[in-house]
Protein backbone atom coordinates (compact mmCIF):
# COMPACT_ATOMS: atom_id res chain seq x y z
CA UNK A 1 0.00 0.00 0.00
CA UNK A 2 2.90 2.12 0.74
CA UNK A 3 4.06 2.16 -3.01
CA UNK A 4 0.74 2.85 -4.38
CA UNK A 5 0.81 5.68 -2.07
CA UNK A 6 4.30 6.90 -3.11
CA UNK A 7 3.27 6.38 -6.75
CA UNK A 8 -0.14 8.43 -6.58
CA UNK A 9 1.91 11.48 -4.67
CA UNK A 10 5.26 11.21 -7.09
CA UNK A 11 4.01 10.86 -10.26
CA UNK A 12 0.77 11.57 -12.69
CA UNK A 13 -0.50 9.20 -15.42
CA UNK A 14 -0.95 9.89 -19.09
CA UNK A 15 -1.45 7.93 -21.90
CA UNK A 16 0.01 8.51 -25.55
CA UNK A 17 -0.77 6.67 -28.91
CA UNK A 18 0.61 3.44 -29.14
CA UNK A 19 0.99 0.52 -32.30
CA UNK A 20 -1.95 -0.12 -33.53
CA UNK A 21 -4.22 2.42 -31.83
CA UNK A 22 -3.19 0.73 -28.62
CA UNK A 23 -2.72 3.93 -25.54
CA UNK A 24 0.12 3.36 -23.68
CA UNK A 25 0.23 4.57 -20.70
CA UNK A 26 3.34 6.89 -19.10
CA UNK A 27 4.19 8.00 -15.94
CA UNK A 28 5.47 11.44 -15.26
CA UNK A 29 7.61 12.99 -12.41
CA UNK A 30 4.73 15.50 -10.71
CA UNK A 31 7.78 17.61 -10.76
CA UNK A 32 8.56 18.17 -14.48
CA UNK A 33 4.58 18.99 -14.89
CA UNK A 34 5.79 22.79 -14.33
CA UNK A 35 8.15 22.24 -17.01
CA UNK A 36 5.53 20.69 -19.44
CA UNK A 37 3.46 23.59 -18.58
CA UNK A 38 5.98 26.29 -19.57
CA UNK A 39 6.32 24.07 -22.72
CA UNK A 40 2.98 24.77 -23.53
CA UNK A 41 2.59 28.56 -22.42
CA UNK A 42 5.18 29.19 -24.76
CA UNK A 43 5.13 26.96 -28.03
CA UNK A 44 3.61 29.93 -30.50
CA UNK A 45 6.38 32.16 -29.04
CA UNK A 46 8.64 29.65 -30.67
CA UNK A 47 6.81 28.82 -34.19
CA UNK A 48 4.82 25.81 -32.96
CA UNK A 49 1.42 26.08 -34.46
CA UNK A 50 -1.23 26.90 -32.27
CA UNK A 51 -3.23 23.54 -33.91
CA UNK A 52 -0.20 21.51 -32.44
CA UNK A 53 -1.38 19.23 -29.98
CA UNK A 54 1.68 17.32 -29.51
CA UNK A 55 3.91 17.95 -26.60
CA UNK A 56 6.90 18.03 -27.76
CA UNK A 57 5.95 19.54 -31.25
CA UNK A 58 8.17 20.68 -34.10
CA UNK A 59 7.51 23.68 -36.00
CA UNK A 60 6.52 21.44 -39.46
CA UNK A 61 2.21 20.75 -38.91
CA UNK A 62 1.33 18.79 -36.80
CA UNK A 63 4.86 16.73 -36.30
CA UNK A 64 6.49 15.57 -32.94
CA UNK A 65 10.39 15.33 -32.46
CA UNK A 66 12.43 11.91 -32.64
CA UNK A 67 12.93 11.17 -29.38
CA UNK A 68 16.18 8.66 -30.37
CA UNK A 69 17.48 11.39 -32.51
CA UNK A 70 17.38 14.48 -29.64
CA UNK A 71 19.03 12.04 -27.26
CA UNK A 72 21.65 10.88 -29.61
CA UNK A 73 22.57 15.28 -30.72
CA UNK A 74 22.64 15.79 -26.96
CA UNK A 75 24.59 12.78 -26.28
CA UNK A 76 26.82 13.91 -29.08
CA UNK A 77 26.91 17.66 -27.69
CA UNK A 78 28.15 16.04 -23.68
CA UNK A 79 31.07 14.14 -25.67
CA UNK A 80 29.01 11.20 -24.57
CA UNK A 81 28.98 9.56 -27.88
CA UNK A 82 25.32 8.76 -29.81
CA UNK A 83 26.81 5.15 -31.16
CA UNK A 84 26.22 4.27 -27.03
CA UNK A 85 22.39 4.53 -27.15
CA UNK A 86 20.43 2.38 -28.67
CA UNK A 87 17.51 2.45 -31.04
CA UNK A 88 14.61 0.71 -29.66
CA UNK A 89 14.30 -0.95 -32.63
CA UNK A 90 17.02 -2.89 -32.18
CA UNK A 91 16.54 -3.66 -28.63
CA UNK A 92 16.35 -7.12 -27.84
CA UNK A 93 12.73 -6.60 -26.66
CA UNK A 94 11.41 -5.94 -29.84
CA UNK A 95 13.37 -9.50 -31.52
CA UNK A 96 12.35 -12.32 -32.13
CA UNK A 97 13.22 -15.56 -30.09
Amino acid sequence: MMLKKFLIESFKLAYMAGKGRKSVPILIPVDVIEGIKLLISNREAFGIDASNHVLFATKSSTAHCSGFHTVAAVCEAAKYGADSITNTKESTSDKET
